[in-house]
């Protein structure tokens, strides 16, 4: 009963977002896959990260991998039943939830001070451009 009940909230909220969550999807299923600049293997999340940090590091990730993220990763729901809630193919649900872990993993590292080499490059070529 409890999933049921838990379900209905979940879809009742991603309906008051469905105009922007119908967009989001759209630009999901247009990204074409490419290795992202992520931090080495051997970065880890500082233990004092706050939840405020958190919720900003989520925030900034777009609603469709954001939500694909929320509801397989931090809430166990199945993709199947995800992609449901999202009105949405469960290949393209996985899709948002890769782009959504790669997405708030650069964040998070990010706010830890890590620059990614495609970044830094880019900075230094705009400033050069500026010159």
């Amino acid at each position: 009963m409890l999933a049921w009940s838990r379900r209905l909230v979940i879809a009742k909220a991603l309906a008051a977002i469905r105009n922007e969550l119908s967009a989001s999807t759209r630009r999901t299923a247009s990204i074409r896959p490419e290795k992202p600049a992520l931090p080495p293997p051997t970065w880890a999340l500082d233990s004092d990260t706050t939840k405020v940090e958190l919720e900003r590091a989520l925030l900034a990730i777009d609603v469709f991998p954001r939500c694909a993220l929320l509801l397989s990763v931090f809430d166990g729901v199945p993709v199947k039943d995800a992609a449901i809630l999202l009105d949405s193919d469960p290949d393209l649900v996985r899709k948002g939830q890769a782009i959504g872990l790669q997405e708030l993993t650069r964040n998070l590292a990010r706010m830890q001070g890590w620059t990614s080499v495609t970044t830094s490059q880019h900075v230094v070529m705009s400033e050069m451009e500026h010159a």
